[in-house]
């Protein structure tokens, strides 16, 4: 009975010593689960502030590129209003060191010769080649035109189709910043289809305008979108 009330005891003792083993393995998993818990807290936290400040400079550089495209439009506008009481001329011959006032008289002969207009009575603030002189190219620079009075600036515009028969080759354009002139000439293919078709159509600023032959009753102009 001695005996086995000893190997039962051992047996006991055995199994404590095993349990004991097992518990202190559990405590150190729970005690790593939590290390590691915490550790993975810490980088959601991380994650989420990294995520944030992302965000936050993402909305930054939004709202700056927003605010430059608006600089962008009123400079553009601004600029387009400096110059419309402007008109370029195109085609006139240029002689060779031409000063501003032989620019001014050329216009103006044109103006009265070509265009049957009293040019005389025209206010020119100024009248100038746009761009670098190149003789050997024997280019004709355009020449920018400012008039003081719109009046006569719309004038002249009403009555450019007549350079068509008495001075064909030189021609009269509205005066545009470089961004209006590339919506321009990406709006020429649908004029030329505008007017494969018959239609009447016309390029005002920034913009195709177009209708059928005019008839009684017809429609109004149209605005085509870009």
């Amino acid at each position: 009975y001695e005996m086995i009330q000893c190997d039962w005891s051992s047996d006991v003792c055995s199994s404590d010593l095993v349990l004991d083993s097992m518990n202190r393995n559990v405590q150190e998993i729970k005690d790593s689960i939590h290390y590691t818990q915490r550790e993975v807290d810490e980088i959601k936290a991380n994650v989420s502030k990294v995520s944030g400040d992302h965000n936050t400079v993402e909305n930054g550089m939004r709202t700056i590129c927003d605010s430059l495209v608006t600089l962008e439009n009123k400079a553009d506008y601004l600029e387009n209003q400096s110059r419309r009481n402007n008109l370029i001329f195109e085609g006139i011959e240029e002689s060779a060191r031409e000063s501003w006032a032989d620019t001014e008289g050329k216009v103006r002969n044109l103006i009265s010769e070509k265009l049957k207009l009293d040019a005389g009575a025209m206010h020119i603030e100024r009248a100038h080649r746009s761009g670098k002189p190149d003789h050997r190219a024997e280019k004709k620079r355009p020449i920018v035109v400012k008039f003081l009075n719109c009046k006569d600036r719309e004038l002249i515009l009403r009555s450019r189709k007549e350079l068509k028969k008495t001075a064909p080759g030189i021609y009269i354009n509205e005066d545009f910043s470089e961004a209006v002139r590339q919506k321009r000439r990406d709006l020429l293919p649908k004029l030329k289809e505008a007017w494969d078709r018959g239609d009447i159509a016309y390029l005002r600023y920034d913009r195709l305008v177009t209708h059928p032959p005019r008839e009684r009753g017809a429609v109004s102009p149209q605005h085509l979108p870009e």
